[in-house]
């Protein structure tokens, strides 16, 4: 089974309503054993920076999609190579913790936003 961490970009996208997103696919596949979905808190502290978060529907939206997602907690490996992070490749803030987690937790990441990551060596990005 293929551990995936999931990012911000495809719960936003889910929480648009697109039709056939990619988080409704990896669902499908959690369901059919085929992946175990993580979440990085730092991704939820993401999530929670938007502005559509003032509103009450999209909290449970939100509260609604994580529920079932297996949390990865930053401790002190994640935030050192989440340094090195940001020193070699240049990514920073919340998308370096974000990649260190999953490295950390040797999962893959569901992303949108590809081009962030696709330099940093040893990430797998994953693709349905």
């Amino acid at each position: 089974m293929v551990k995936v961490v999931v990012d911000s970009s495809v719960l936003i996208e889910k929480m648009r309503m697109v039709k056939n997103c990619f988080y409704d696919k990896l669902v499908e596949l959690q369901s059919n054993g085929k992946v175990d979905l993580l979440i990085s808190v730092i991704v939820i502290a993401e999530l929670w920076t938007g502005d559509s978060m003032n509103q009450k529907v999209k909290i449970e939206s939100a509260e609604t999609l994580i529920k079932h997602l297996r949390r990865i907690v930053v401790n002190e490996d994640i935030s050192k190579l989440a340094g090195e992070i940001m020193r070699k490749h240049k990514i920073q803030g919340m998308d370096a913790l974000i990649v260190a987690s999953a490295l950390e937790s040797e999962a893959e990441l569901a992303t949108l936003n590809t081009k962030h990551f696709v330099n940093v060596k040893g990430l797998k990005l994953y693709h349905v």
